[in-house]
């Protein structure tokens, strides 16, 4: 899987959850508070091992184990750490205001 494919898809598997959560809750990532709007931007931190791979655009690829024929493949990587921000009270269409 590609870098950027599995961002993407965390990404918006932990907010499609928090959303979720949000509507059984009114305490998960309110938008707003006694009707005063609230833009709270949280980190979602990753940690992946990568590996290079030519054939892939980005060049990037996350690390998988697979095994085949009951043999592990050994495959050099460098584990990268990294924060994506997000206001997790921002539906599609709206922005959140600029600080």
């Amino acid at each position: 899987m590609e870098l950027r494919d599995f961002i993407q898809t965390s990404t918006q598997e932990i907010l499609e959850g928090v959303r979720a959560a949000e509507n059984e809750d009114s305490a998960v990532a309110p938008a707003s508070i006694e009707g005063k709007s609230i833009w709270t931007e949280r980190p979602i931190s990753f940690e992946a091992d990568v590996t290079t791979d030519a054939s892939a655009k980005s060049g990037l690829r996350v690390m998988q184990i697979a095994e085949a024929g009951g043999e592990v493949e050994r495959t050099k990587a460098n584990r990268i750490s990294f924060s994506v921000p997000v206001h997790v009270n921002v539906r599609s269409g709206k922005e959140a205001p600029h600080a």
